[in-house]
This record gives C-alpha cells, structure tokens and sequence, in this order.
C-alpha cells in the first residue's frame, strides 16, 4: 500500500514538472513575441518619423549663412572612467563650429578627473569650481561660454560624430528660432555596448517627432528629454534663467517646463545620436530620486493649465496619453494621481 502511495506521489510530481515546462515554454514564447512585437512597432515608429521629418524640411527654405557656435558644455564630478571617451566624441564631430566646454566640480579623485581633461591642451576649455552639483557646473559654463548655443554631454555618455551637426541642421530652416530639437537616445553598458532591448524600449516611450509637434507637454512628461540631446539658444537663458541649482535632480525638467512656459518649442528629431549610458556607479534609480522626480512631474502637469492656459476640461488627450504612458512603464504613482486628476476633470 505504501509503494503505490509513492508510486501516486511521484506520478503527480512528473505531472506537476511537465505542467511547470510547459508553461515556461508558453512563457518564453508570449515574450519572444511581445518583444518581436515591440521591434515590429518600433520599426514602423522610426520610419514613419523620418518621413514626416524629411517632408517638413522639403518645404521649409535654408537660412542664410547659418553656421553658429556650438558651446558643448561637460560637467564633471569624478569622473575619470569615462571622460576621456565623451571628450573624445565631443571632438569627433563632423560640424565644425564647436566650443567644448568642461567644467571639473570639485572632484575628488586626487586629479585624475583633471588629469584627463588637460591632456587634451587647447583643443578644449578646461574650467575647475568647488563641488556645487551638477545645475552649478552647468550654470557656471554657460557663464564663461562664447557660442550662440548650448549643447550638454555628461562626463559618462557619448554622442555619434554627427550629433551637433543633426540638430544645427533643423535650426538652419526659416522659422525654427524658437525651436529646441533634441535628439533620440541609446541606452549602452560600462563598456559602450548598445543595450539592443532596452534601447528599443526607451525610444518606444521617450522619444516621438509627432508628438513633439502636437503635444510638446507630453513631450516633456510622458519620456525623457534628455539633457544630452538638447539645442538650446544662450538668449534663452536671458529670457528664462539658468538651470536651479536647489533642485539636485529635477533640474532639467524645472528648466524645460519654465522654456515650454516662455514659447520655445522642443523637437524630438528621428535620429538617435546620443548615448546614455548605464553604469554602477549611477544612482539614478534609487528611490529617494524616483520620488523626487515623480513630484516634480506632478507638480507640472497640476500647474498646466494655469501657466499654458490649458483647458483640460476640452482635451483630455494629453492626460489619458500619460495616464495610458505611466501605466505601460509601471510607474504606478503617477497613473494613479493621473487618473484621480481625469476623474476629477469629469466629475466637475
């Protein structure tokens, strides 16, 4: 009686192992397709915004002799893993009008964050400050920089060689001075390896030339416009101020908000010439940032309609967009004090 009882047993075990197989199959073959599916859609994303992109500048007319200064500005806080190589791709531009700026903050790396910026002598321009943030080191190179544009690489990323050439081609058409085109993005590893599914990923959600064009907000609030892709005009400073520097983390959205605030009109270009990368050394995904960047957002979508005169009540686009966008990204705050923002919209 005892052995059938094992015998019974070890039949439900087999059972129960050849149950579990088959469902890691099933499991391993839904996300093969939903990543097949992802590329599918990115695909199509990535061509449709290149044809739209290449019809808008077939009727658009050049402006005369348009080759301005580009100051591109590099912070650096102890960075000497990786600075030499952004150095590097900021002088392997094809556009040859470029300032590069970097700025040591402080570090404390017994000089080699130093070290490597000097090696590069007169080829670029090398500043030192105490230690104030990133917003400080940032403010403080547009304060010493002599070109009519802004651009921004962090010590760790990369841009491709034509980068800066990219986005002074979209403000050489009449009609874009109040434009702000930034670039797509790669997320890469330590190495410089392209991380291929998470990059896909990222440019399905953050990056987008339609909806730049259409609903600039979301631009802003559904992904990332990523401060080392962006153009800016140095009279925009003038007219908005510089990057706050008590704000250790939401810096660049602050920035982008008060700039969409004053007119200017940011353009996600279909090129991905930035890359970001990822790193252990980051902190960028602890919670205490995720927070404070998860209020920031808030803050900007509860103040939309007093500083941009938005009427929610008659377009609900914008919101149901970012309620759909967080869900998807699991950002399960934001979807929620979204969502109770839209209910509200109705009930009232």
């Amino acid at each position: 009686m005892i052995n059938s009882f094992n015998k019974k047993i070890n039949d439900i075990n087999s059972r129960l192992s050849s149950i579990e197989d088959h469902l890691s199959r099933v499991e391993r073959d839904y996300m093969k397709s939903f990543s097949l599916l992802e590329y599918r859609i990115w695909q199509y994303n990535q061509t449709t915004n290149l044809f739209i992109y290449n019809q808008l500048l077939s009727n658009k007319h050049k402006k005369r002799s348009f080759h301005p200064l580009v100051s591109l500005i590099i912070p650096v806080y102890n960075g000497s893993n990786y600075l030499e190589e952004a150095i590097q791709s900021a002088l392997n531009q094809t556009y040859d009008n470029i300032e590069i700026v970097v700025v040591n903050d402080g570090s404390q790396d017994g000089g080699k964050s130093e070290k490597i910026a000097k090696k590069f002598g007169k080829n670029i321009v090398y500043l030192k400050k105490k230690n104030g943030g990133v917003s400080s080191a940032l403010n403080y190179g547009i304060s010493k920089m002599s070109g009519d544009y802004f651009a921004w690489l962090s010590h760790d990323d990369l841009i491709d060689n034509n980068h800066i050439e990219k986005l002074v081609e979209w403000l050489s058409y009449e009609g874009t001075d109040y434009d702000i085109p930034f670039s797509s993005f790669k997320l890469i590893d330590e190495n410089g390896d392209i991380l291929f599914n998470e990059t896909i990923k990222a440019q399905l959600f953050c990056n987008d030339l339609k909806i730049s064009f259409y609903y600039n907000d979301l631009s802003l609030l559904q992904g990332e416009i990523n401060g080392g892709s962006v153009l800016i005009p140095k009279d925009a400073f003038n007219k908005c101020g510089d990057f706050n520097e008590s704000q250790k983390i939401t810096q660049e959205r602050d920035l982008w908000d008060r700039l969409i605030d004053k007119g200017y009109h940011f353009i996600n270009l279909p090129f991905d010439t930035a890359s970001i990368r990822r790193h252990d050394s980051q902190v960028t995904n602890t919670n205490n940032i995720i927070n404070e960047t998860n209020s920031k957002s808030l803050d900007i979508i509860k103040n939309l309609s007093k500083k941009r005169k938005t009427v929610f009540g008659s377009d609900l686009v914008l919101l149901e967009n970012l309620k759909r966008s967080y869900g998807d990204n699991g950002k399960d705050y934001l979807y929620n004090e979204v969502s109770k923002i839209i209910n509200d919209i109705k009930e009232s």
